[in-house]
């Protein structure tokens, strides 16, 4: 609606409303904007109210009706901010040249948002069933894929509670779907996000999923800073014998299925070894690594032909 006519409540009814953010232009939305001295409803913030699709109510000058930074995976409340704040410095978040869209203008630009500014254009299926276990004395997520298309991995997220800010702790995109937590604590949240390739009018972009959050009290004897000691698989994957390297003396390893049953137990005392999975099955197996003078580290290990 641009600075024409704000359809009535019973408008809304009869003929519905199928957009989720509804846009009012111009200063016509003062009257419709806020309640009126007889007790009159406001017609645009009403509409959040009646039983429509519609979530956003957004009234606004023509200067910043247009944030296309939804287009590339900004929420709609983050995407008006950013529009709202160009200037000069910054022309690199405009969009198409408009009337009143210039420095004369800018700093006459009003806007009132009502609703859910975190909405999404884009929504990306997030994962199932995460668990946080106790694998051979190290804390290790586990879940089930999400059943989206185009998923390229998963970023993981911590906090230290349910309602705090969650932190990546992923430098790189998670490809399986299970996750070692080096230096876990047992009050953080941990978080698992799926990570997906959204193709829309601005581009290619990576998308995550909503969070799924767990929090387990797993007793582990583990020392935080066995995770600095420097160990090496490779190649991984591998069809049928990899290397395992470290800069310790390894007194044991042994191999788990996903079940968490050992199917190899190897006695090495170097500082390397080599593993055979030649007439193994291809998936995903663990590497419990048992250094000779104590502590343990675990890797994972991918057969693939």
């Amino acid at each position: 609606m641009q600075n024409i006519s704000t359809p009535a409540i019973g408008d809304w009814q009869t003929y519905g409303m199928n957009a989720t953010v509804y846009s009012s232009d111009q200063s016509y939305g003062v009257s419709e904007m806020y309640l009126k001295p007889s007790g009159a409803y406001s017609r645009i913030r009403a509409l959040l109210g009646i039983n429509s699709k519609c979530l956003i109510a957004v009234w606004t000058t023509t200067g910043m009706n247009i944030f296309h930074q939804a287009c590339s995976g900004q929420s709609i409340g983050e995407s008006m901010k950013t529009i709202l704040n160009h200037n000069n410095s910054n022309q690199y978040l405009e969009k198409p040249p408009q009337q009143y869209d210039t420095p004369d203008w800018w700093n006459r630009t009003h806007f009132e948002i009502w609703g859910d500014p975190t909405i999404n254009l884009f929504q990306v299926k997030p994962i199932s069933n995460l668990k946080l276990d106790n694998v051979n004395n190290s804390a290790v997520l586990q879940w089930t894929a999400s059943t989206d298309n185009n998923i390229v991995g998963y970023h993981i997220y911590k906090s230290n509670s349910a309602l705090g800010i969650f932190q990546k702790i992923t430098n790189s995109l998670v490809v399986d779907t299970f996750f070692q937590i080096t230096n876990y604590v047992n009050t953080n949240w941990y978080m698992v996000k799926a990570i997906k390739i959204i193709e829309s009018g601005c581009g290619k972009f990576l998308h995550p999923s909503l969070g799924v959050k767990i929090q387990k009290n797993l007793a582990l004897s583990i020392n935080p800073n066995e995770f600095k000691e420097i160990i090496a698989v490779f190649p991984n994957p591998t069809s049928s014998i990899a290397y395992i390297e470290s800069d310790k003396i390894i007194g044991e390893i042994v191999v788990f299925n996903v079940l968490g049953q050992p199917i190899i137990k190897l006695n090495v005392n170097a500082k390397e070894s080599k593993l055979d999975l030649t007439n193994y099955e291809n998936g995903i197996y663990y590497l419990v690594i048992y250094y000779k003078k104590g502590g343990q580290k675990v890797r994972k290990i991918i057969k693939s032909n």
